[in-house]
């Protein structure tokens, strides 16, 4: 009788074990998007959007209301010119520090994205350092994908993770 039970309590623990990973993997699956464009491939969470313009995208936080500051990722290529990726990414470093960054320190560092080398830079700047980029350079046969994370500086630590989801799904066909 006691083993009995015992069976009984296996089969309803792994029974529930079971639909709670099923809930935890269709609620993962609904709470993204994917876009695809004829080059490549990224998701992104509901709720944002994605908006096509002539030589790049703009994925933007529709969550919130008209009067605050929407989040933003853009996504464009760049040719490199037969420049290697820290070439390039030097380039973009000091561009970035020279027009935008007015003294504020930047973050950098080395990453895989789509088992491809990637540079990473974090910055500050606007209006008294208001707004946080976090900024993805993927190099891919002779031209770059530039991924830009843009929000507020308030908010950042709001949205990084999801920045760096789509950067991390990003994928060249």
């Amino acid at each position: 009788m006691l083993i009995q039970i015992n069976i009984k309590k296996m089969k309803i623990t792994g029974l529930l074990a079971f639909m709670i990973c099923i809930c935890c993997c269709c609620r993962s699956i609904s709470q993204t998007n994917t876009f695809a464009a004829d080059q490549f491939t990224f998701e992104y969470p509901k709720g944002w959007s994605v908006v096509e313009n002539q030589t790049y995208l703009d994925v933007v936080n529709n969550n919130r209301s008209k009067d605050q500051a929407k989040e933003l990722v853009t996504i464009n290529q760049v040719q490199s010119n037969g420049m290697s990726l820290e070439k390039c990414f030097e380039i973009h470093v000091s561009k970035w520090y020279d027009d935008q960054h007015q003294g504020k320190s930047i973050e950098t560092g080395s990453t895989i994205i789509d088992n491809r080398n990637a540079k990473w830079m974090q910055y500050q700047f606007g209006h008294e350092h208001s707004i946080t980029s976090l900024t993805f350079l993927i190099y891919n046969n002779n031209e770059f994908y530039l991924i830009r994370g843009l929000c507020l500086t308030s908010d950042f630590s709001n949205f990084k993770s999801e920045f760096e989801k789509i950067s991390k799904s990003f994928k060249i066909k």
